[in-house]
């Protein structure tokens, strides 16, 4: 799994991150997680097309490992409302949850939670763009 920035994000936070961040420790993974973070909170997918072409980067940087789990519960969350998957039918979310994780990948997540987190941030940022 990889994170990829959506295509407009890294353009438009260069501009606010140079005048507001002075002496701050800025890394890139954290206009991904505002982007993220937004695009779950707003159950909203962006599509792939809107994705850089390239990742950015390929794990959880070293501030933001202690949030893989958070993450990915948030992405459970998300996808069961998205879903409209009842939180009391323990098949349909064990299912769910299979689909979503990989205990075995360093993020903890599946290629479809990985494509899915990154839609999030797509459809975080384009909350962004609307709003500005």
């Amino acid at each position: 799994m990889s994170f990829v920035m959506p295509k407009e994000a890294r353009t438009f936070f260069r501009t606010i991150t140079e005048r507001t961040v002075s002496g701050a420790r800025y890394i890139m993974f954290d206009t991904y997680y505002v982007c993220l973070l937004l695009g779950l909170h707003a159950r909203r997918l962006g599509p792939l097309e809107e994705l850089e072409g390239d990742r950015f980067i390929e794990n959880y940087p070293e501030d933001y490992r202690p949030q893989a789990d958070f993450i990915a519960g948030l992405l459970i969350d998300a996808e069961l409302d998205r879903k409209r998957i009842d939180v009391n039918n323990k098949v349909s979310v064990e299912r769910e949850m299979i689909l979503l994780l990989d205990p075995s990948n360093a993020t903890g997540l599946s290629a479809a939670g990985g494509e899915l987190l990154n839609r999030y941030a797509v459809g975080g940022f384009a909350r962004i763009d609307e709003e500005m």
